[in-house]
Order: structure tokens, then C-alpha cells, then sequence
């Protein structure tokens, strides 16, 4: 029969306080934390349970930043939509005003000004950038979607009015964006600047050049630069009748396109609103059953630790005796 040597006893009784030690640490972890599977090892059990809610958190966590990023986008869409709509009730309160031919040729032409100053207004607002990037760009971004265009406009009295803009040309940003904001459903979180915009600025230009006492070719459709000027007073009616068309164009524009887009900012809006709920609700429930799954029984941690200390306590009380015996054997 072997014997067990007293450097056997000595190893022994160190693996056996470190043990004692390991419970110790475990079961402080648990009662001070209250999580009983805090790594995949504590639990082979339940660790990929575990590993599949935490990885649910961590996506649901990852829908509700892109969420946040997604509605402040939207909201500063809601907010220029406003804006042009009052840019445009302010054109047509000009346009009335210089619709009334008590006004001679000069006093319209004075009035032109503003609507130059109300449609570089605009093309401020359709440039708009959130962290950097062109809401109203498509996927072509980093390109304002608004430029002087370089042909001008042929017939003009003034710098602002020779100005013309259009949308600038560039691939990709045709394209309606969307976000991920839950696992298979995407909200759009922009529209190419030409179909908000296009009808609102050009509307602007012409009723601009009409109090200037300009004509713009195409009259019905999108400007191409052309133009006579009108001669007075012979021609006051036919400004007339310009500066009445621009008012029906700049409501066309306001009602048929800015409102229009208002409506599907605010459905975005709303379904963003819907899904945050949903996945709020839904990382509750999740968090409640990692919570259980996970989860330490306070009372059974408290007595297990209680245990544990108790065991260490006997372990280094046995470790200090052999440890005094051993040294009897050289004195």
C-alpha cells in the first residue's frame, strides 16, 4: 500500500482551500449582483439561452439607435416642410399684392426682391444637412441636391433674378432611402429633393421674373433659361396674367407637393412611433425572462456563501495544523 507523503497532504489541502475560496467569490458575486449564470460556464445548461436573449437585447438595442437617428431625421424633414409652406403663403401674399394693376411696371418690379430672397430661402432648406449629409440627396449624400444651374437666365435686371436652380444631376440620388428599424421592416427616411421641391422654386423664379417684367419659356412647364422682356405699358396685362398664373403654380406646389410630403413625413413619423413601442414592450419582456433565467435566488446565495466561508474557515484551520506538524519534524 503507498503512503501519502505529507507534500501530498500539503497539495491537497491547498486545492482544497482554493475551492473553498472559488465558492466563496461565487456566491458573494451572486448575492451582491443577483445573477446566478453571469458566464457561459456557470450554467451549461442554460448558457445558450442566455447567449440567444442577451444577443436579442443587444439587436433590439442596436433598432432603438438607429430609431433615435431615424426620428430626428424625420423630425427636422417636418420642420423644413413647415417652414417652405410659410415661404410659399408669404410668395402668394406678394403675388396678390402685385397681381393688382394699380401697380405700375416699378413698384412690381420692387417687389421682385423678396421672391428671389424667398427662393434662395427655399434652396437653403432643400440643402439641408443632418450630421453632414444631404437629407435630400438620396443616396448621392455628400451632393447638395440644389445648385445654380450654369446656364442662366438669358433676360434679367438683377443678379438674383439671372440665377437659376435646379436640381443637381448625380447618380444615386434618385434613390428613396430607407432604415432597418426592427428585423424586417425599414421605414424611408427621405425623398429626392426634385419631387419636393422642383415645382415650389420654379413657381418662385417665374413669378420673380414676372413682377421683374420678364416672360419665361417654357410658360408652362419647367424654365429653360429663355425669356423676353415685356414691354410697358402695353404688355401690363400680359404681366398680369403672368403674376395670376404663379399664384395657381406656388398653390399646386404647396398643396399638391409640400403638403403631400408633410403627410408621408408625419406616417413615417407615426410608424416609427408604433415599432419603438413594440420593441420597448418586447426588450421588457425580454430583459424580465433573461432576469429569471439568469437570475440568483438571494436567500439560497446568502446561505450558500454562509456555507462556503464556513468551509474555508475549516480548511485553513486544517492547513495551519499540518502546516505546524510538519515543522515538529526539523525542530
Amino acid at each position: 500500500m503507498s503512503r501519502i507523503t505529507e507534500s501530498q497532504t500539503l497539495r491537497s489541502t491547498i486545492d482544497l482551500i482554493t475551492r473553498s475560496r472559488d465558492k466563496v467569490n461565487k456566491y458573494s458575486e451572486e448575492a451582491s449582483s443577483g445573477i446566478k449564470v453571469a458566464r457561459p460556464g456557470d450554467d451549461a445548461g442554460v448558457s445558450p439561452a442566455i447567449a440567444a436573449l442577451r444577443e436579442s437585447v443587444r439587436r433590439l438595442d442596436q433598432h432603438q439607435l438607429r430609431g433615435e437617428s431615424t426620428r430626428a431625421v424625420l423630425s427636422l424633414q417636418e420642420s423644413v416642410m413647415g417652414q417652405v409652406n410659410d415661404i410659399l403663403v408669404r410668395a402668394k401674399e406678394i403675388a396678390v399684392q402685385g397681381g393688382n394693376e394699380t401697380l405700375g411696371a416699378n413698384m412690381r418690379a420692387q417687389l421682385s426682391t423678396e421672391v428671389f430672397q424667398l427662393r434662395d430661402a427655399i434652396i437653403s432648406l432643400a440643402n439641408t444637412k443632418y450630421q453632414g449629409r444631404y437629407i435630400y440627396s438620396g443616396a448621392a449624400d455628400t451632393v447638395p441636391p440644389y445648385s445654380p444651374n450654369p446656364i442662366p437666365y438669358t433676360n434679367s435686371s438683377s443678379a438674383d433674378g439671372a440665377e437659376r436652380y435646379s436640381y443637381t444631376t448625380e447618380v444615386g440620388n434618385s434613390i428613396e432611402r430607407t432604415v432597418e428599424i426592427a428585423d424586417g421592416i425599414s421605414v424611408a427616411i427621405s425623398t429626392p429633393g426634385n419631387l419636393v421641391f422642383d415645382s415650389s422654386i420654379q413657381a418662385l423664379e417665374k413669378l420673380g421674373r414676372a413682377l421683374e417684367g420678364y416672360d419665361t419659356t417654357t410658360s408652362g412647364g419647367v424654365p429653360d433659361g429663355g425669356g423676353n422682356a415685356w414691354t410697358f405699358p402695353a404688355d401690363l396685362g400680359t404681366q398680369t396674367q403672368a403674376i395670376l398664373d404663379s399664384i395657381v403654380a406656388l398653390d399646386d406646389a404647396r398643396t399638391s407637393d409640400i403638403a403631400e410630403e408633410n403627410v408621408k413625413v408625419a406616417g413615417r413619423l407615426s410608424r416609427l412611433d408604433n415599432q419603438t413601442q413594440i420593441m420597448e414592450t418586447l426588450k421588457y419582456n425580454v430583459n424580465e425572462i433573461l432576469g429569471q433565467t439568469q437570475g440568483a435566488d438571494i436567500f439560497e446565495s446568502a446561505t450558500n456563501l454562509s456555507n462556503a466561508q464556513n468551509s474555508l474557515q475549516v480548511s485553513l484551520a486544517v492547513s495551519s495544523a499540518i502546516l505546524k506538524i510538519s515543522l515538529l519534524d526539523y525542530l
